[in-house]
């Protein structure tokens, strides 16, 4: 990587950063019940620092029961179900990314696009081949399995699909 590389990096860093904050603001005006502009798609959330143990947690959407990152996989695949004409940019476009202090996740990315480190020694993408999400033009699509508290933000972020999560432990 170059200084210019490096430079650029660091701004949008900062350029997220600044867009956590301000995420930050919202959902303190959503908690006081305070009309607010919905925030756009496609959007970088930093998971927080001291995140709590969420590790046991089960929700149920669309009749059957999930852990969070199976969770992610079934909604997007019922995204893809409900769209069977989107595109992997447009896919891309419709959830947001995460920011984690070992780099930047997308809900959902093309499997040739996924670096190696993020397959082995830890799969952070699901890349099962029943786990793949095939678009209607043959890419393959796979979906982050990073889901910590930052599941609480990716389920709020879904209702304005219509989708409705229930957690259930």
């Amino acid at each position: 990587m170059n200084l210019n590389e490096e430079f650029l990096l660091s701004k949008i860093n900062n350029l997220e950063k600044q867009l956590f904050e301000l995420e930050k603001r919202v959902k303190d005006i959503e908690e006081r019940n305070v009309e607010f502009t919905e925030l756009a798609s496609n959007e970088t959330i930093l998971a927080p620092e001291n995140k709590p143990n969420t590790r046991i947690e089960r929700y149920l959407f669309d009749g059957k029961e999930y852990k969070k990152s199976k969770l992610v996989l079934a909604v997007i695949k019922k995204y893809v179900s409900d769209h069977p004409d989107i595109n992997a940019d447009e896919l891309d476009a419709t959830f947001p990314r995460f920011e984690f202090k070992l780099g930047s996740f997308s809900c959902v990315k093309k499997l040739d696009e996924i670096p190696s480190n993020y397959l082995l020694p830890v799969k952070r993408y699901f890349i099962d081949e029943d786990q793949l999400i095939v678009l209607a033009d043959g890419t393959k699509m796979a979906v982050c399995t990073q889901w910590g508290a930052n599941i609480a933000y990716f389920i709020e972020f879904v209702k304005r699909y219509g989708y409705q999560i229930k957690k259930i432990s």
